[in-house]
């Protein structure tokens, strides 16, 4: 069955994402502004995802930022390692990077296995993750990844039962949540300009674009 077929076109260059995030983040503080929390939640989440997705780009689990598929071969079988674990039933399942909680997993797995493993690994890719993420903030990131989790059910209650919702308990909440949400987003964003900063990941396994 052939993919649906996309009605917006994307950014071409860094120029265009640059003038995406400006943009958003105008309409977002608008949004704020005038307690139109339900935009400002949807461009929340997104850059929540858009910078998960560029954290996977800059560790070298994806060809392009806007890659939906896990296909860098000097990295893939390593990353599907890490995700499914020691679950050999699942090993030979699909990874859908398109699915935010496919993001945070394979993160959240390639943290905590950099956190827990002792030594340097003899994988090239594993030994240039861990020595990486070792100028990262491990902690911070597992924490905000539980957060963002939370987050992201309370986001999917309002988005898919908000006629069901008791409305003072919604608008007791929803402006506290959109700005927690936004936080995360900021958090990752820091990390992911760690790793950006000189792209190391990339380089030394010799990833193109």
């Amino acid at each position: 069955m052939a993919g649906i077929e996309k009605q917006i076109a994307a950014v071409k260059d860094n120029a265009e994402k640059q003038e995406a995030y400006r943009k958003q983040l105008g309409r977002y503080r608008r949004a704020l502004n005038n307690e139109f929390y339900f935009e400002a939640m949807l461009i929340v989440y997104a850059m929540i995802e858009d910078r998960l997705r560029s954290f996977l780009y800059y560790i070298g689990a994806l060809h392009k930022a806007d890659d939906p598929k896990l296909n860098v071969k000097q990295t893939k079988a390593i990353l599907r390692r890490l995700y499914f674990g020691s679950d050999e039933a699942a090993f030979g399942q699909k990874m859908d990077l398109r699915q935010i909680s496919t993001k945070e997993k394979l993160i959240r797995n390639t943290l905590t296995w950099a956190l827990e493993y002792e030594g340097i690994p003899e994988e090239t890719y594993l030994a240039v993750l861990k020595s990486e993420y070792e100028g990262l903030d491990i902690g911070g990131l597992l924490t905000t990844l539980d957060q963002i989790d939370i987050w992201r059910e309370y986001r999917n209650e309002i988005i898919h039962g908000l006629l069901n919702k008791n409305v003072t308990s919604v608008d007791a909440e929803l402006k506290s949540k959109v700005e927690a949400g936004m936080e995360y987003a900021r958090f990752i964003d820091s990390q992911v300009k760690a790793l950006k900063k000189k792209n190391v990941i990339r380089n030394k396994m010799k990833i193109k674009r």
